[in-house]
């Protein structure tokens, strides 16, 4: 498992990386959109939906997150809509993951189109703010970062569980060594990102994007406790699905744009919709 596990990532990350850094935003779009498809069907298959329905949530999914960033004179708001409404949800989510109850698959499958779609029109939006993807890389070092640091400290000194019943292996020692990590990596990245008087603010921001990162990768272990299954697909060996693999990036990217945009780091979301 663990040799799968690093084949794949040695294959997939030269591509994650050029697609992050070196591909125009049309094409980088077009990848997003492929991915927000693949997202949709195993998220649809999480609730409970048959092959061909998980189709048809897919190609909603695209469907919205084309209309909010395809250049037309409603993109802005749709998109804008979105991402805010997807915040707002994932910022609601420690209160469904204290409940645990088990939400009707319609209502899933609504919450679904909104956190999707206002994850990959975060994601397209911080490829605008600045081409050479350098924000688009950065949600996904803080992702990296808290995945490895809360897998390292909680391994070596978890102690305190931090939520046993959706993810057993998640100890409060591993939030902690997580934060940390991505505090180190952001303050590292501030020599290029970030101006001197804007540090605190950057710190604050890097602070709250570790714990959602957290957040997302519990709501999905809960979606999979109550679909009854391990991962969210094979599409990746070693791994499992791609929701399994990108599940806190989707919590990240909203609020890390609209987080950043309010302390003038992104300037304006007025690239939402180019």
């Amino acid at each position: 498992m663990l040799k799968q596990r690093i084949i794949t990532a040695l294959v997939l990350l030269p591509l994650v990386l050029a697609a992050i850094l070196f591909a125009p935003a049309g094409v980088f779009g077009v990848v997003v959109g492929i991915a927000l498809f693949v997202l949709g069907m195993e998220y649809g298959m999480l609730c409970g939906l048959s092959i061909a329905q998980r189709i048809a949530f897919g190609a909603v999914v695209v469907g919205t997150f084309a209309i909010a960033a395809v250049p037309w004179r409603y993109g802005v708001p749709v998109g804008t809509a979105a991402l805010t409404a997807a915040a707002i949800l994932w910022l609601l989510a420690p209160l469904w993951l204290a409940t645990r109850n088990v939400l009707p698959a319609a209502l899933k499958l609504l919450l679904g189109v909104f956190l999707l779609t206002g994850a990959g029109v975060a994601l397209h939006g911080l490829k605008l703010a600045a081409l050479d993807g350098r924000w688009v890389l950065m949600a996904f070092v803080i992702v990296w970062a808290a995945d490895v640091g809360g897998y390292a400290v909680g391994r070596l000194f978890g102690r305190h569980k931090l939520a046993p019943s959706i993810s057993p292996g998640k100890t409060w020692e591993g939030l902690a060594g997580g934060i940390a990590l991505v505090l180190l990596a952001g303050l590292a990245a501030a020599v290029w990102l970030i101006a001197a008087e804007a540090y605190l603010a950057w710190l604050l921001l890097l602070l709250a994007a570790a714990v959602i990162s957290v957040i997302g990768d519990l709501v999905e272990s809960l979606l999979k406790r109550q679909a009854g299954v391990k991962d969210s697909g094979r599409l990746l060996p070693g791994h499992g699905g791609l929701l399994d693999r990108l599940d806190s990036l989707l919590a990240v990217a909203p609020l890390f744009l609209l987080a950043g945009t309010q302390i003038g780091i992104f300037g304006e979301l007025s690239g939402i919709g180019r």
